[in-house]
């Protein structure tokens, strides 16, 4: 359970304390991906896969809603749900019996993936802070 939210705190923590110069409208859509990528590579039933793709759905349109003018950061949050969706959904084999083999790492990756997504949206889907004097 820690993994759910853990990456998204430090990635938050880094985007904070770091030199980046960023305010928080990234945030809006890292923390939740991040979340999500976690639930995508730890649960592969249907159920989950279904949640995934409409929470990704959403998580979209509202980047179209409140993002309209600025498609690159459309474009940025469109990459981050894809990669959502390919680890979730993505088959890269099949068992004896049959049944597809999805794409799964170790929960202690799921750490650093989480803080890579926060922070790389964060970053790059935030607005540039005027520097303090």
């Amino acid at each position: 359970m820690a993994a759910y939210t853990y990456g998204g705190l430090l990635g938050v923590f880094l985007l904070a304390f770091l030199p980046t110069r960023r305010d928080d409208l990234g945030l809006l859509w890292g923390v939740p991906l991040s979340m999500l990528m976690v639930f995508a590579l730890s649960w592969h039933q249907a159920v989950p896969q279904w949640i995934v793709v409409v929470a990704a759905a959403i998580l979209l349109i509202q980047a179209f809603r409140r993002l309209r003018q600025q498609p690159e950061k459309i474009l940025y949050i469109a990459l981050a749900v894809l990669l959502v969706l390919i680890l979730s959904l993505a088959v890269v084999g099949t068992t004896p019996e049959g049944q597809p083999v999805h794409i799964t790492l170790a929960w202690p990756w799921h750490f650093p993936l989480a803080t890579a997504m926060t922070f790389c949206l964060g970053y790059l889907v935030g607005n540039c802070r005027p520097a303090k004097r």
